[in-house]
């Protein structure tokens, strides 16, 4: 057990009246412990969180050339004008952000789309997936995001072959 000091005590500054802190060496231990609590109840404090996710077809693989045609892309409801984005891997296997990779997603509800890559302004990737998957309006998919990680299955149709010209 400690007992309560009658001297005053200065810390980070500020005169403390010493009725309030323990003596016997267990001013640094309260201290820290004070200074913890702190730092776990702050433990988010960007207002983001972890969004990771796979986006594969109806038998659960990646979907072949997806990672050099396609990007995932969280846009905010009702607007759409909030989003956050991620780079599809070989694997199938996206992480998403919002203002620097690896930062995260605010909570919220999102309209969810793989838009298409573009060479240049003019010349989009080659197409590998369904143009609904494509398409904000037409993918049929809406997420939450929660204050939590979080992780996201897509299931996609790859794009029908075009047949060649003669």
């Amino acid at each position: 057990m400690f007992t309560m000091s009658s001297a005053s005590h200065r810390i980070l500054g500020v005169e403390i009246a010493a009725p309030l802190l323990p003596t016997n060496g267990r001013l640094r231990t309260v201290i820290c412990l004070i200074a913890i609590l702190m730092l776990l109840a702050g433990c988010n404090t960007s207002g983001l969180y972890p969004v990771t996710g796979t986006v594969v077809d109806a038998s659960g693989k990646p979907i072949p050339g997806l990672e050099k045609s396609n990007y995932v892309m969280f846009a905010q409801v009702p607007d759409g004008i909030s989003s956050s984005m991620g780079e599809i891997e070989v694997d199938g296997s996206f992480r998403l952000f919002t203002n620097k990779p690896g930062d995260g997603v605010p909570p919220g509800d999102y309209y969810v789309y793989l838009p298409r890559k573009h060479r240049d302004p003019e010349k989009a990737m080659p197409q590998v997936i369904a143009d609904k998957f494509e398409n904000i309006n037409q993918s049929g998919w809406t997420k939450t995001v929660e204050k939590k990680r979080n992780h996201f299955v897509l299931e996609v149709t790859p794009a029908r072959p075009r047949a060649t010209k003669r």
